[in-house]
């Protein structure tokens, strides 16, 4: 699961959304997973960003092992993340 969280109040972070990029390799993002959503604001615990879903990533392992590339044995999945003033 991934988020994107400001150095900011509720107030500021409500002037931003958050585009998410999951794909195999920067630049080249063919197969990749997006998303538009909320950005947190710092004193947000992850117990509430859980519960508010507005803003996460999230992927299954299926798809995860689909856009992922294993490299020294492990599964790596590049992310990209623009903040955008509303």
């Amino acid at each position: 699961m991934l988020w994107v969280t400001i150095l900011g109040t509720e107030e500021e972070a409500q002037t931003f959304e958050a585009k998410i990029i999951a794909c195999p390799h920067y630049g080249m993002c063919d197969t990749s997973i997006k998303i538009r959503g909320k950005v947190y604001n710092i004193d947000m615990s992850k117990e509430e960003v859980l519960q508010d879903q507005r803003g996460i990533l999230e992927m299954s392992k299926n798809m995860a092992d689909k856009i992922g590339i294993m490299r020294d044995g492990k599964l790596r999945i590049c992310t990209e993340y623009d903040i955008i003033r509303k």
